[in-house]
């Protein structure tokens, strides 16, 4: 049993994020997405996902009622990590 308890505590533990998003609509505006405005649900969302990213989670759950911009946040979401990877690293 203990054995069992030290893996599920080792599972649990993920390492802590670094950045601290501060996402905001101007920010989304910087990274290209001037067309569309994210509400303030939207923006939580987004800076979550980013957060679970950012600590190495291999997946997440967004969950809300229906038509409340999931997949709009998704989008903002690979958006904002290509348009981030591709500021990092250098030009060919």
């Amino acid at each position: 049993m203990d054995y069992i308890l030290r893996q599920l505590n080792t599972l649990t533990k993920t390492k802590t994020t670094t950045h601290h998003y501060s996402i905001s609509q101007e920010y989304c505006q910087e990274l290209g997405l001037k067309n569309v405005a994210l509400r303030s649900h939207q923006l939580e969302g987004l800076k979550w996902l980013s957060e679970c990213h950012e600590r190495g989670q291999h997946g997440c759950i967004l969950g809300d009622e229906m038509g409340l911009g999931k997949t709009l946040q998704l989008e903002h979401f690979y958006n904002c990590s290509y348009t981030r990877e591709k500021k990092r690293l250098p030009d060919k």
